[in-house]
C-alpha cells in the first residue's frame, strides 16, 4: 500500500523556498524513504491559490512520520529564515491510479462519501478515468485518513498538459449520464476542486 503525505505551504518567494527544499529537504526526505517528491502551485483553489504544494510518497505511515522528522530538521530553520509556512499536511492512502502521473497542470477534486470495496473502487476509478482520459495523462484515486476537517473525503488528482482540454472534460464527465449513475450509486458527492501548475 502506498500513501502520499500533502504539505500545503505558503511561500513570500517560491525561488528562495525551491533553494532551500532541493538544497536541504528533499536530500532528508529521500534518504529516509521518499520515493517520489513532487511540487506545484495551486493557480485557481479559493482560499488555496498561491500556496505550494508538496505530495511526498511512501510505502508506509511510519516511513512518512520518519522522513518528515528528518526533513524538518534538515530545513526547518533555513525555510522559516526563507518566509515559507506550513499552512497544513494530510496523509492520502492511494487505492487506484490510471495512466501517467506526469503533466504540467492538473487538477485536485475533492469529494464526500461513504467507503466502498476494493473491487468497487477499481470499477469507478476506470468509469471515471475512461471519461476523464481525453483530457488526461492519468488520475490517482485515494483517501483522506488524516487531514484535520478533511479527514475521511475522497480525492482525485488528474494531471495534463493542456488545461483546457482537462477542464472540457471534466464538464462531459459531470453531465454523462453513466458517471452520474456510478455516483450516485457509490454516494459520490464533489467538495471542492483546485488547478494547479506543476513546479517540479
Amino acid at each position: 500500500m502506498s500513501y502520499v503525505v500533502a504539505n500545503r505551504l505558503r511561500a513570500v518567494d517560491v525561488e528562495k523556498f525551491l533553494e532551500v527544499f532541493n538544497s536541504l529537504a528533499r536530500p532528508a526526505l529521500e534518504g529516509n524513504g521518499a520515493t517520489k517528491i513532487r511540487v506545484s502551485q495551486t493557480v485557481i483553489g479559493g482560499a488555496d491559490s498561491g500556496l505550494i504544494g508538496v505530495a511526498m510518497y511512501f510505502d508506509s505511515v511510519s516511513a512518512s512520520v520518519a522522513a518528515l522528522g528528518a526533513g524538518n530538521a534538515a530545513a526547518g530553520p533555513s525555510a522559516r529564515e526563507a518566509g515559507v509556512e506550513l499552512i497544513g499536511r494530510s496523509l492520502v492512502k492511494i487505492r487506484e491510479q490510471r495512466g501517467s502521473d506526469e503533466g504540467a497542470f492538473g487538477s485536485v477534486l475533492m469529494a464526500a462519501g461513504p467507503g466502498v470495496d476494493d473491487a468497487t473502487y477499481a470499477s469507478n476509478a476506470d468509469a471515471f478515468y475512461g471519461a476523464m482520459s481525453s483530457g488526461a495523462n492519468g488520475q490517482m484515486l485515494g483517501d483522506m485518513v488524516a487531514g484535520g476537517d478533511r479527514t475521511g473525503l475522497h480525492v482525485a488528482v488528474t494531471w495534463t498538459d493542456d488545461i483546457d482540454a482537462l477542464q472540457s472534460a471534466a464538464e462531459a464527465m459531470y453531465s454523462n449520464t453513466e458517471i452520474q449513475k456510478v455516483m450516485q450509486h457509490s454516494g459520490i458527492s464533489p467538495v471542492s476542486r483546485s488547478i494547479f501548475k506543476t513546479i517540479i
